[in-house]
């Protein structure tokens, strides 16, 4: 595992070899909220047995806690509110580092996933720049109107996964299955599973999760 950083984002490299390859699938995670880079590059193990270079970037919000953030939220008794400032700063820098690794790794497929507040942030890029992209992982997180395209056929045919705990202390399954009805207002290819986890990656979880993004990568 490789540190590096970029002029904007800090993000951490996975690879099983000395060095990582040049022209093969790229993996983009992004971490929740008060977490950093290495909390998601626990992932990238899951993926050596095909090439596949895995990068983990860091939020661009340091918080008193140590951790970091995409964007700030306020908890209410029912539901989660965004900053969307915030997080519209943090989609500019993101997507900005995205066009630098497609360059540097040579890559032409690319999938971008994320967990809780970076499930938001995989969503919001992807909806941004479709084209940057051969699918969007959400894994326990959100999605709001405040992300669809001003034109939607631009995502069509996108491939989509999202994955919420049943029990999710921390986002209630409501919100992750009105976030559900959201996306199936769009013309992507949406794969929804809900899982007996509370705000976690279940092995379960994670066993699809992989399979998956071979499936799309080898499309």
């Amino acid at each position: 595992m490789g540190y590096m950083k970029t002029d904007h984002l800090y993000y951490a490299l996975h690879h099983a070899g000395t060095l990582p390859k040049k022209n093969v699938p790229l993996l983009i995670l992004l971490h929740g909220y008060g977490s950093n880079e290495a909390d998601m590059l626990g992932l990238g193990p899951y993926f050596d047995e095909r090439e596949v270079n895995c990068v983990s970037v860091r939020a661009p919000f340091q918080l008193d806690t140590g951790g970091f953030a995409w964007f700030d939220i306020e908890r209410l008794p029912d539901k989660i509110r965004f900053d969307y400032d915030q997080a519209m700063k943090s989609l500019i820098l993101l997507n900005e580092l995205v066009r630098v690794l497609k360059i540097e790794f040579e890559s032409e497929r690319v999938i971008i996933a994320g967990f809780s507040q970076g499930a938001t942030m995989a969503m919001a890029s992807g909806f941004k720049t479709p084209k940057d992209y051969s699918g969007i992982v959400a894994l326990s997180g959100l999605c709001s109107k405040q992300m669809f395209p001003a034109d939607p056929t631009l995502l069509t045919g996108l491939p989509v996964f999202v994955s919420h705990g049943i029990q999710d202390e921390v986002i209630p399954i409501q919100q992750a299955r009105d976030s559900k009805n959201l996306l199936s207002s769009l013309p992507v290819a949406l794969d929804y599973f809900e899982y007996e986890m509370q705000h976690t990656i279940s092995s379960e979880c994670l066993s699809q999760l992989q399979n998956w993004i071979f499936e799309k990568l080898e499309a």
